[in-house]
């Protein structure tokens, strides 16, 4: 398993849509922070800048199905998934090591477009870094580990479409779909079941549900108390590693069961 990992991460390496991607958006970051905007920066301006980034992390969910894309690389369109079979690849290594190779690129890639955009903040302000409410430091990472679960959820998500369909177009549209429409579904807030039955649990049970859960429930975050906040990110990573476990069992078994052509 880990070497055929390692095969796609190799592969992913030579993809220079990754590359040119990430590098655009640190562009974007660098061109924000740009020191001349921001000379006489105050400790509440850098409250405001971490607020930002906390505001840009759903646009993470529109960028994992590119990464599952870009992996799975459309192989029933160029028929590449039979030679893999016939090659004597069981399913399950070709099923879950291209999973685990688009969360870890994608991971990665986080990391570093986050790491910069924090590195750039501290060279700003790394003064008035200690004036920052710790408060808002709960915020920011209760979001970050919040985004990253929910990121992992719709990589899984996706792969289960593009194993189970033979459109990678219509694979991603689905997704997309699903994406647009129910980020927005899952922020009103529902508090009763009622006459919404089916929308109170969509805003529960879908995998971006963990925005719901961490940015409407400000009092717990923001106040960082330990065992509601710790209760909340539990819930979060249950709901998400669910989404994982269950769709990639689900897409590995109908793969298992299904002629390749």
């Amino acid at each position: 398993m880990l070497n055929y990992i390692s095969a796609e991460l190799y592969k992913l390496r030579h993809k220079k849509s990754i590359f040119i991607t990430v590098g655009l958006i640190l562009v974007l970051e660098s061109t924000l922070l740009l020191p001349g905007y921001w000379k006489a920066l105050r400790g509440d301006q850098v409250g405001i800048l971490l607020g930002f980034m906390v505001l840009m992390m759903p646009i993470g969910l529109l960028l994992a199905p590119a990464f599952a894309a870009v992996t799975f690389d459309d192989q029933h369109g160029h028929s590449t998934l039979k030679n893999e079979v016939v090659f004597g690849i069981p399913r399950g290594r070709i099923y879950l090591g291209k999973l685990c190779a688009a969360m870890l690129a994608g991971t990665l890639a986080a990391a570093v477009v986050v790491g910069w955009y924090l590195v750039l903040t501290w060279f700003l302000a790394k003064d008035l870094f200690s004036d920052v409410p710790g408060e808002v430091w709960t915020c920011v990472w209760s979001v970050l580990a919040g985004s990253w679960l929910s990121w992992l959820a719709a990589v899984a998500f996706t792969f289960f479409l593009l194993f189970t369909l033979k459109s990678a177009g219509g694979a991603m549209a689905v997704v997309y779909l699903l994406t647009c429409f129910g980020f927005p579904l899952c922020m009103i807030g529902y508090e009763d079941p009622g006459h919404f039955d089916i929308f109170y649990w969509f805003s529960r049970l879908f995998y971006i549900a963990p925005y719901r859960n961490i940015i409407l429930a400000p009092d717990i975050v923001a106040e960082g108390l330990p065992w509601p906040l710790l209760r909340v990110l539990g819930e979060t990573a249950a709901l998400c590693l669910g989404w994982v476990a269950g769709s990639s069992a689900l897409g590995l078994a109908l793969f298992r069961r299904r002629e390749v052509k």
